[in-house]
């Protein structure tokens, strides 16, 4: 294949008394052919002016300049030189064998029969001639990635066959339309790969057809006979040689399930993801619910003005069979006058899949959270979103995602030992999703909606194990029962397929994911230490739980199984220095162990 390099450079050198020497030019190569410079690169012209009277002067020091000069000169030549054939290097492509079996059920074949040809096909004048019997036919459509020469040709067909290229759409009832060539036989040389058979009685019956063609241009290729009424769709090999070509649309079809399948296991993940913020995040809020409640029965202070210098932070730790994952999460509450909580808190999370994908979270969260004084607390949230990922199956590629959320929470105790919060967040994206394979891109750019409600009911029963004169051990059990079911929605997807020239729009359908979340956990809190007004960390919560999930996404996925929660954690508003989980939802690869340091700032 052909191709021409021009690189315009433009050197520009020191001043020498005062003058600025510049070396501009232009090199045009024809990479088949013998390096020849145009007559626009002027690269004598560096060494005429260092010759040249009025630049350099008798004193030894000029002297020495224009040897330097000259040294640079050589030097800018040579790199000048490398640079050019680097370039070409890259810019020569090995030309490629593709191969296609036509037959009527082959990928984006059409097989039928049209009235041309005359009693010998030969030449395209043939194609308008009606007089004899119609001709069967399988035609394909190709597309080039890249201008250039192509060699077409047959290696194998039951029938002694004839070519036609079209350089268009092709029409049986208009068969000499957009016809540019008519093959019948071929005694040349076959292309580099090709295993030939016999067409008919006979190789040479086999025809090939040379032609320069226009990459990113549709081109059909119709196979029929050179006698009339005869079958050519029962198999024919097919080939192409030169640059890579797409045959048909299977290639087509493959990144377009490809992109399907890698955006609905994505969109779990994010939906995922934002789920499970949203439920440690609700978890605190219940904590604080009942903190400033038992505070207010009490007679205590609720009314504290607590402006942290330093946020909390803490540090999650998952690891399964599937996923690894290190959360970092910080914290800032800001208690005020009026009994409302302005909670500021910044998720950062890193994920790991038996994949090899990667994937970055990282969530900015506000909230208002009022407490009226008797039974009930009301928030609402504002969330930043944006994600990045390294996808690795079934194709690498990455996505960047980014949305928002606007959510509302209400927590309300029922009577004394019986707390019962809903909530319900509506969220807004775009994506863009890019998968490759070889020299093909794929490409999904898409919008999202997303909507996540849940409740969840927590009792409270007192346990009291023993008490002394000092201290008083007690314990409580909150038997808990939440629901989290959290849908996302795609629309306005514009998928495309690139490969060198060829661009083309790929039809991806809209996909909708689900996760439905069923959770029963008896939490047992032990109390130890200050009766709660401290700030220490007094309370440790043994949970085991039993969970159920459901997902829908490229497939449904239903999970039961058993785990368990440990937790240390201040009584005076729930925060906790440390947790650890395990969670096995039946499946192995659905076992997982996660681990939470907090800082106690």
């Amino acid at each position: 294949m052909k191709c021409v390099v021009t690189l315009d450079v433009l050197v520009m050198l020191w001043t020498v008394h005062g003058r600025l020497i510049v070396l501009t030019g232009v090199l045009k190569n024809d990479c088949f052919n013998d390096l020849a410079f145009d007559n626009e690169f002027l690269l004598s012209e560096l060494s005429f002016r260092l010759r040249e009277k009025s630049v350099i002067s008798s004193s030894a020091s000029t002297v020495k300049n224009n040897n330097f000069l000259a040294i640079l000169s050589k030097f800018w030549t040579v790199t000048v030189l490398i640079t050019i054939i680097f370039y070409c290097a890259r810019l020569t492509a090995l030309p490629v064998l593709s191969l296609s079996v036509l037959t009527a059920n082959s990928d984006g074949a059409t097989v039928g029969s049209f009235d041309g040809g005359g009693a010998n096909l030969t030449t395209t004048n043939n194609l308008s001639d009606q007089s004899a019997a119609n001709r069967n036919y399988v035609a394909q459509y190709f597309i080039p990635s890249q201008s250039g020469s192509y060699q077409i040709g047959l290696s194998a067909s039951t029938e002694d066959t004839v070519v036609i290229l079209y350089n268009g759409f092709f029409s049986p009832s208009s068969p000499h339309t957009n016809a540019t060539i008519v093959m019948d036989d071929f005694y040349g040389t076959r292309s580099p790969g090709v295993t030939m058979g016999t067409c008919g009685a006979q190789v040479s019956f086999c025809p090939q057809i040379t032609e320069t063609l226009v990459g990113g241009r549709t081109y059909y290729v119709v196979v029929t006979s050179y006698e009339p009424n005869k079958t050519v769709s029962d198999g024919v090999n097919l080939y192409i040689y030169g640059e890579p070509t797409l045959i048909g649309t299977s290639t087509q079809e493959n990144a377009t399930k490809s992109l399907a399948k890698v955006l609905k296991l994505e969109v779990s993940a994010l939906l995922q993801s934002i789920m499970q913020m949203n439920e440690r995040f609700l978890d605190g809020a219940v904590n604080r619910h009942d903190t400033k409640r038992a505070n207010t029965k009490k007679k205590l202070s609720n009314y504290i003005v607590e402006t942290r210098a330093q946020p909390r932070i803490a540090y999650d730790m998952s690891l399964s069979e599937q996923v690894s994952s290190f959360e970092s999460v910080t914290q800032n509450i800001i208690e005020q006058v009026d009994a409302n909580n302005i909670i500021l808190e910044t998720h950062v999370d890193y994920q790991d899949d038996a994949n090899g994908s990667m994937r970055q979270n990282t969530n900015f969260k506000i909230a208002s959270e009022t407490f009226d004084g008797a039974d009930n607390t009301f928030g609402i949230s504002f969330d930043l979103q944006s994600s990045e990922a390294n996808v690795k199956t079934p194709n690498d590629g990455s996505l960047e995602y980014n949305s928002i959320y606007l959510g509302a929470y209400n927590i309300h105790s029922l009577w004394q030992n019986l707390v019962i919060e809903n909530h319900l967040s509506f969220g807004l994206g775009e994506g863009k999703l890019n998968l490759h394979s070889g020299s093909q891109n794929w490409e999904s750019n898409f919008d999202t909606k997303t909507v996540a409600y849940g409740l969840s009911l927590t009792g409270l029963v007192d346990l009291k194990f023993f008490s002394s004169a000092n201290k008083k051990h007690t314990a409580q059990l909150w038997p808990t029962f939440s629901f989290e079911n959290g849908v996302t929605k795609t629309s306005n997807l514009r998928s495309s397929f690139s490969y060198g020239s060829i661009l083309e729009k790929l039809e991806v359908s809209n996909t909708k994911t689900q996760i439905t979340n069923l959770l029963i956990s008896p939490k047992l809190k032990f109390d130890f230490g200050s009766n709660g007004v401290s700030q220490k960390f007094n309370r440790l919560t043994v949970a085991p739980r039993y969970l159920c999930r459901r997902v829908s996404a490229s497939k449904i996925y239903k999970y039961c199984g058993l785990g368990m929660s440990i937790d240390l954690s201040a009584k005076k508003g729930g925060y906790k220095l440390f947790e650890i989980q395990f969670q096995d939802l039946g499946q192995s690869e659905t076992s997982s162990v996660s681990t939470i340091f907090r800082l106690p700032f």
